[in-house]
C-alpha cells in the first residue's frame, strides 16, 4: 500500500506534465501497478516524468523511468556494440536483445541491427517490469585484461555487480600473500591454501579457512613465549604489513 502523500505526487505529476488529469480510478489503478516498486524509486522517476514528459502522462511513463538497474536502450547499445577487446557490464536483458541484432551487425548493416536492438530491448524490459522480474547482471570480459579489472572494479563500486559474483571474482581474484615465516600456511587465525591459475581464477587465488593447527612457537620477531596466541599473532601480522608498506 502505498502512502497517501505518494499517491497525492501521482496524480499531482500527471497535472504538471500538462495533459489530461488522471481520475482517481485512474490512479487507483496505477497504485496497484506500481505497488511493486519500493516508494523512493517511485519517487525518482516522478520526478523525472515531471522534467521530461510533454503532454498525457501514461503509466509507461512512469514504469520506463524506474530506476530498476536497467540501463536506457542507448547505454545498454553502446556496452554491447563495443569492441572485443572491451570488457562490459550490462544485463542479460541487453544480452537477450544482442542476439537478435549479432546476425545483422555480421551482415555489415549496423543501421539495421541498431534499431533491431533497440526495439527487442524494450520489448524485453517492457515484459520484465510488468512482471516485476528485475535484470541479471552480466559480464562480458574482454581481451585487453588490464582494462577488465578497472571496469569490473568500478561497476562493483556503482553498485551494478556484487564483488562476490562469479564472473567479478574471476577477474579481481586476490592477489598471492607472501609467506609468513619458512614453511608457514597460517598466521594463527586463517589457514591460506594455494590455488592455481583456472578459468575462472586468471591470476591464481588463496583459500582462507579457519585455523586449527595446534598452538606452536612464536614467530620471528614476536614475544619470547613458548607457545603463540591467535591474536598477539594476529597483531605481529599486521605490524608486519605496516613496516613493509612504509619500506616500498
Amino acid at each position: 500500500m502505498l502512502s497517501s502523500d505518494l499517491i497525492e505526487d501521482i496524480a499531482a505529476t500527471a497535472e504538471v506534465c500538462g495533459g489530461s488529469k488522471w481520475s482517481a480510478a485512474a490512479v487507483r489503478i496505477a497504485c496497484v501497478h506500481l505497488g511493486q516498486f519500493a516508494e523512493p524509486a517511485i519517487r525518482q522517476s516522478l520526478l523525472r516524468c515531471q522534467q521530461e514528459v510533454k503532454g498525457t502522462l501514461a503509466l509507461a511513463d512512469i514504469i520506463a523511468r524506474m530506476p530498476d538497474g536497467r540501463p536506457s536502450p542507448d547505454v545498454a547499445w553502446s556496452q554491447v556494440s563495443g569492441p572485443e577487446s572491451e570488457t562490459f557490464v550490462t544485463t542479460d536483458e541487453a544480452m537477450e536483445a544482442w542476439a537478435a541484432a549479432r546476425p545483422l551487425v555480421a551482415a555489415g548493416d549496423e543501421v539495421a541491427a541498431r534499431m533491431a536492438f533497440l526495439a527487442r530491448y524494450r520489448e524485453v524490459c517492457a515484459q520484465g517490469r510488468t512482471s516485476g522480474r528485475r535484470p541479471k547482471p552480466y559480464v562480458s570480459v574482454g581481451s585487453d585484461r588490464s582494462r577488465a579489472e578497472t571496469v569490473i572494479k568500478d561497476a562493483v563500486a556503482r553498485g551494478l555487480l556484487d564483488a562476490q559474483d562469479s564472473q567479478a571474482r574471476g577477474v579481481l581474484a586476490p592477489a598471492p600473500i607472501h609467506q609468513l615465516a619458512d614453511g608457514s600456511d597460517c598466521d594463527g587465525v586463517s589457514h591460506f591454501v594455494a590455488m592455481p591459475p583456472s578459468d575462472e581464477w586468471p591470476r591464481g587465488a588463496v583459500a582462507v579457512q579457519p585455523c586449527k593447527c595446534p598452538p606452536r612457537k612464536a614467530l620471528p620477531g614476536g614475544t619470547p613465549r613458548k607457545l603463540d596466541k591467535r591474536a598477539e599473532i594476529a597483531g605481529l601480522l599486521a605490524d608486519l604489513g605496516k613496516s613493509l608498506e612504509g619500506g616500498q
